[in-house]
């Protein structure tokens, strides 16, 4: 129960096998991670977290939150137009899922309104400016405007497999997604519940390198809040 350490092609590896094995740190010569807990992010100016390519439409902001909370949070704010959002990815595209690679993506998010007039997408993506329209490829969950349905997609040039995980029930209530490719197999978890295993992967871009993403946009002229406690992507080479 609880926390557990194991080796993972001569690395160790940190998880939590109450939770689906939750990946929290990695260490050793073939680690690549990208542990996020907006506590301490640097920002490079107002609204632009300086280890990310970041694009903003209309007035959206983006702020970190920490007081009156166990840890740090992000904030994502609508300016009350249709369409207004943030695209956020780390720099570079260090994350690649080749075969007897293991990688984990975990991320904890919230849509503090209503759950129907909003889009998201997170997960490892190829970089763009706007990955919910434009993504090529990548691996990542998608919530699509008007939809109350969260997608597990993979995705290689454009060409998607998609497999509806979870309904989204209400807002106000905090998700948990996480994937683990173990070199061989593609599994996801929702809140830690494992969901059916990813049976097709003719879309996994196993010859892409991909980096940590958060997207969130309006589905209305209504301002929306989004808040993620974490985000974690951590592989073994």
């Amino acid at each position: 129960m609880g926390m557990h350490s194991k080796w993972v092609n001569e690395n160790l590896v940190y998880y939590d096998s109450v939770y689906g094995e939750r990946w929290y740190d990695a260490q050793g010569p073939g680690v690549c991670k990208f542990l996020e807990d907006f506590v301490t992010t640097p920002f490079a100016a107002a609204n632009t977290p300086a280890c990310y390519a970041t694009t903003l439409s209309a007035a959206c902001t983006i702020a970190l939150m920490t007081a009156s909370y166990p840890a740090g949070y992000l904030v994502v704010t609508t300016a009350g137009v249709d369409d207004d959002g943030a695209n956020m990815q780390a720099l570079g595209e260090a994350f690649l899922l080749a075969a007897n690679k293991p990688c984990y993506f975990g991320i904890k998010l919230m849509i503090e309104n209503e759950a129907t007039e909003n889009e998201f997408l997170v997960g490892l993506c190829r970089t763009d400016a706007d990955v919910i329209t434009g993504t090529a490829s990548g691996v990542y969950w998608r919530l699509d405007d008007g939809d109350t349905i969260i997608d597990f997609i993979t995705e290689l040039a454009t060409v998607e497999v998609v497999v509806p995980v979870v309904a989204v029930a209400a807002p106000a209530t905090w998700y948990i997604l996480e994937f683990i490719w173990d070199g061989t197999n593609l599994d996801s978890w929702v809140n830690g519940v494992l969901q059916t295993r990813v049976a097709n992967l003719t879309s996994l871009p196993q010859a892409v390198t991909l980096t940590p993403t958060i997207a969130f946009r309006a589905g209305e002229g209504v301002v929306k809040t989004y808040e993620v406690a974490w985000m974690r992507a951590i592989q073994i080479n």
